[in-house]
């Protein structure tokens, strides 16, 4: 059974993007990593922007336990973004474009 063609288009289209949404933040992060700006400081204004972002323009939903809010933010979020933009100062794009990938899904699996 082959699937139809829309649905194939949809397929690499959306492969296409996550392509470009990887490399645009390896390249991006590593920018800003060379610049003036520490890892605090870029990871502030990646969760500052989203915060405003989910803040004004997000509808109200229900939160889950502040417990499970934490861990994921300390765990999935705030450590790994500071860890990143860190390894930027010292690392090039090219070593982040081959390790950041791969071992996201390692580290999920570890944490989980």
């Amino acid at each position: 059974m082959t699937a139809p063609q829309s649905s194939t288009r949809a397929g690499w289209i959306a492969v296409a993007a996550t392509i470009c949404i990887w490399t645009g933040f390896i390249l991006v992060t590593r920018a800003g990593g060379k610049g003036v700006l520490t890892g605090w400081d870029v990871t502030a204004l990646r969760f500052g922007v989203g915060a405003l972002i989910a803040v004004f323009f997000l509808p109200r939903v229900s939160l889950p336990p502040f417990k499970v809010i934490a861990l994921f933010s300390l765990f999935g979020g705030i450590g790994y973004a500071v860890a990143v933009y860190s390894a930027f100062r010292l690392a090039p794009a090219a070593h982040a474009a081959v390790l950041m990938p791969g071992a996201l899904p390692f580290s999920t699996a570890v944490i989980a």
